[in-house]
């Protein structure tokens, strides 16, 4: 099982380093440990038995996500704090991996799929014309057995396709529209469960965290609608969400001169 306090996801590339060498994973938890430091990218090559153009891909991901910083002189340093976050809102995973990640048993239920005529609502957002039809999904996210996500996927096609519904919306979107998902936009708010309370065991007034995202090819196109509802740290099974940031050199200049402004 998978240690629940490990921000780093059994799916990341850093775990595709053959055994017996040390992971990256590994390596990120022992700096951890001690001052922070990781060793050069020419020493992390040996460890690890990688090509050092692999490691430092890896290393620029990892950075992205807010695990390492790297300072020219200075060394690359380990972010101690995302151990303390659960679930990362500001990284696209599979959520059922995510809870997998925390060491809970995951499953999926697909409550409803079909195609169906698109809302006003759904025309706008997805910015569809006329005449296209929408692949829409209702599935459920269980961790333990008890429900902690909720989601309706809403996908444009200008035609039906044969797709399979228990795939992810990305798997879907490219199959029902031949779009591949690039970027994901994300609208954060806060809601009471209310339809949502018996879909996800609580009650009408528990407050739900509620993701709004859209997903976006390449070329601008708007692939797929995704609406989520988290009972997070409300549900029976409490989740705790969060995200990294990064502070790029020269912010502080920034601020300053905006507060002076």
């Amino acid at each position: 099982m998978t240690d629940p306090t490990d921000p780093i996801r059994a799916t990341d590339p850093i775990d595709a380093v053959p055994a017996p060498r040390p992971s990256l994973r590994d390596i990120w938890q022992a700096a951890v440990g001690a001052d922070g430091r990781l060793p050069p990218e020419t020493e992390l090559a040996d460890l690890l038995g990688m090509g050092r153009n692999s490691v430092r891909e890896v290393l620029i991901r990892l950075e992205a996500e807010g695990y390492i910083a790297r300072r020219h002189g200075a060394g690359t340093f380990a972010n101690p704090a995302a151990m303390d976050i659960g679930v990362r809102i500001d990284r696209t995973m599979e959520f059922a991996e995510v809870v997998r990640g925390l060491g809970h048993e995951a499953r999926v239920e697909l409550l409803e799929a079909g195609w169906v005529s698109p809302s006003p609502d759904i025309v706008e957002k997805l910015q569809v014309t006329d005449g296209y039809l929408v692949y829409r999904t209702c599935k459920r996210w269980l961790a333990d057995g008890h429900p902690v996500m909720y989601a309706e996927d809403f996908i444009p096609a200008p035609r039906k396709v044969a797709v399979d519904a228990a795939k992810s919306v990305l798997v879907i979107a490219e199959r029902a529209n031949g779009h591949v998902t690039e970027w994901v936009s994300s609208l954060v708010e806060a809601q009471v469960a209310g339809d949502r309370a018996d879909d996800l065991g609580v009650g009408r007034s528990t407050p739900l965290l509620r993701l709004e995202q859209v997903g976006v090819s390449r070329i601008g196109t708007r692939c797929w609608l995704a609406r989520e509802y988290h009972s997070g740290s409300a549900g029976p099974l409490p989740l705790r969400y969060g995200l990294v940031r990064t502070v790029l050199p020269g912010i502080e200049e920034t601020v300053d001169l905006a507060a002076r402004g």
